[in-house]
């Protein structure tokens, strides 16, 4: 498996990616009147592939991990190709009603009514093309911030459980402002102890993270200069 150096702090792969998508899972919440729509919570391999058949509707944080929690999402778009012909000639397109992200808000709640922290907004790039279905597409959010993570700080090991509610907001290539469907994940977050590891941890999490999401162990690694 793939070894974290010892920084609690170093972030899963921070590249925004669209990936080619394999499998239809599950959110917390979605619901869209928006041509835009993010659809299902993905789970992925270690080695950043969609897992088959295996969907998580609700997540979970060990926030002494000091790693923020980036969820994988299906996406899809309902907008129809579109072109601008002028005397018969295309002078712009197909690509007009392709979809270009900027932004995304994240509000939080608690169906416990414990403290939550701050709204936030996150620049956020993306391009969708026009009619890309369900499956071709996904985007990878970090529900949890470090503003976020700041804000919950204290929650103790019985922790709490976070509605985390985002939406992206964009333009067409032609210019029109449009957002997507707006979606709710629940998200139980917790404080546990985490080992000091003076050769990094062992990336048990999903795209070879250090663990302390969904479950994953926070697991040391090895002396590498050790005799096996």
């Amino acid at each position: 498996m793939p070894l974290f150096e010892n920084e609690r702090t170093m972030s899963l792969k921070k590249q925004l990616l669209m990936l080619p998508l394999i499998a239809v899972a599950a959110t917390g919440c979605v619901e869209s009147d928006s041509p835009i729509v993010i659809l299902n919570r993905l789970v992925m391999s270690d080695t950043c592939t969609v897992v088959e058949n295996v969907y998580r509707p609700s997540g979970s944080l060990n926030l002494s991990a000091g790693m923020g929690y980036p969820a994988f999402f299906d996406i899809e778009s309902n907008m129809q190709g579109l072109s601008t012909d002028v005397d018969g000639e295309v002078v712009a397109g197909p690509d007009q009603n392709d979809f270009i992200s900027e932004r995304i808000d994240i509000t939080y709640s608690s169906p416990s009514g414990a403290a939550v922290p701050a709204a936030v907004t996150v620049p956020y790039y993306a391009a969708i093309r026009a009619g890309a279905p369900s499956g071709d597409n996904s985007i990878v959010v970090d529900l949890l911030p470090q503003a976020a993570r700041v804000a919950l700080a204290g929650v103790g090991a019985q922790g709490a459980t976070i509605m985390a509610e985002f939406q992206m907001h964009g333009r067409l290539r032609s210019g029109r402002a449009i957002s997507s469907n707006t979606v709710s994940y629940p998200i139980q977050v917790y404080e546990a102890p985490v080992p000091t590891c003076p050769f990094g941890y062992l990336g048990t999490g999903e795209c070879g993270s250090m663990g302390g999401q969904d479950g994953a162990p926070i697991v040391c690694a090895d002396d590498p200069s050790a005799t096996p």
